[in-house]
């Protein structure tokens, strides 16, 4: 009876010192997709539409103390495997706020890509955020 209690007494005693040691984990942690964290730019909105034309918008907001914006859009339709130019658009603001519309004529089935340029200033200092969105004409 005392060989079991002290053997038991022993198994206890190691549960317990293994329980209170830190053992190291190693975990994956997932990143979702994230918005980068800008100096100057509060927020980006970007639209690529078809209704009866083709169009590429923007509206972007800068943080407080943005003095100017440049916006630049371009846009093109994939043919094979070479993207071929169809319009642009370029537009500065001497605010916090902007927006910009690109219009075209569609063709119905293409896939089109629009790259947009914001240079958004601040203090001087310039940040410049390079957007592309893509979207299939139907």
């Amino acid at each position: 009876m005392k060989k079991r209690f002290k053997i038991l007494s022993m198994v206890m005693v190691i549960v317990t010192v293994l329980m209170c040691t830190a053992m190291p984990i190693q975990a994956a942690v997932v990143q979702p997709d994230v918005e980068p964290m800008w100096d100057n730019t509060a927020t980006i909105t970007l639209t690529l539409g078809f209704p009866d034309y083709g169009y590429a918008e923007a509206s972007i907001f800068g943080k407080p103390g943005v003095t100017k914006i440049i916006i630049d859009v371009f846009v093109y339709r994939q043919s094979g495997s070479s993207w071929i130019y169809v319009n642009e658009k370029h537009t500065t603001i001497n605010s916090q706020a902007g927006l910009i519309s690109c219009q075209f004529t569609p063709v119905d089935g293409a896939y089109y890509r629009a790259d947009y340029t914001f240079t958004v200033t601040k203090d001087g200092v310039d940040e410049v955020i390079n957007k592309s969105q893509y979207r299939t004409c139907e």
